[in-house]
């Protein structure tokens, strides 16, 4: 089976629509679904906690297009929805697997939910991964997630798993946050670190 993994960074709506068809699926983080058909949810998040919170205005995120929508969605259409426990007013809701998952795989390593669809996907066997909106961008909230994103995409390289990162400048490549400079005291970002050059083999990502 093939697997669609929508991040929320920009490039997400360059996902090809597959709803319905054979072996093809499209997993997504909670207000994905408000823009587009999706075969199964994923909130890594409080569901109860964030319904009487979302509204505040340090919550962007989910303020923007109103957090209880999704909910209201993923009801309406009975989509599997995986996230920290089952809730009675989402009859499809079951809990992550993250303990079977972690201990599966050997670790414990989850900073954003697009790891958790990474592990779920390869914990499933899926043999094929798209990933689309994954940008782990400088000075971004998602930076931080870089690192454990690309440690699960090793792991799927490890497992044969024909994976492909469409559209990201940063994943699977060298980021010195303004630390490491060339000769020439330029930016070192995207080079191989010392030889200074550009990485002549990289069959994952597609720019």
């Amino acid at each position: 089976m093939k697997v669609i993994i929508l991040g929320k960074g920009e490039g997400c709506d360059d996902a090809p629509f597959h709803y319905g068809e054979p072996g093809v699926q499209t997993w997504g983080l909670n207000n994905h679904i408000l823009s587009r058909p999706l075969d199964m949810v994923f909130e890594p998040h409080d569901v109860e906690w964030w319904l009487k919170n979302w509204d505040k205005k340090e919550w962007f995120h989910k303020v923007e297009r109103g957090y209880a929508k999704h909910i209201e969605k993923v009801n309406e259409h009975g989509i599997p929805y995986l996230t920290l426990k089952h809730y009675d007013f989402i009859p499809t809701s079951e809990p992550y697997p993250v303990d079977a998952i972690s201990r599966h795989f050997g670790i414990d390593y989850f900073t954003g939910g697009v790891d958790y669809m990474m592990a779920y996907a390869l914990w499933k066997g899926v043999e094929e991964i798209d990933l689309y909106g994954v940008h782990t961008v400088r000075d971004d909230e998602y930076l931080y997630q870089k690192p454990s994103l690309e440690f699960w995409i090793g792991v799927a390289v490890g497992q044969k798993t024909k994976i492909r990162v469409h559209g990201s400048q940063t994943l699977l490549r060298p980021m010195y946050q303004d630390k490491i400079w060339t000769n020439e005291g330029a930016w070192a970002d995207g080079l191989r670190y010392g030889y200074f050059c550009n990485p002549t083999v990289n069959e994952i990502s597609i720019r």
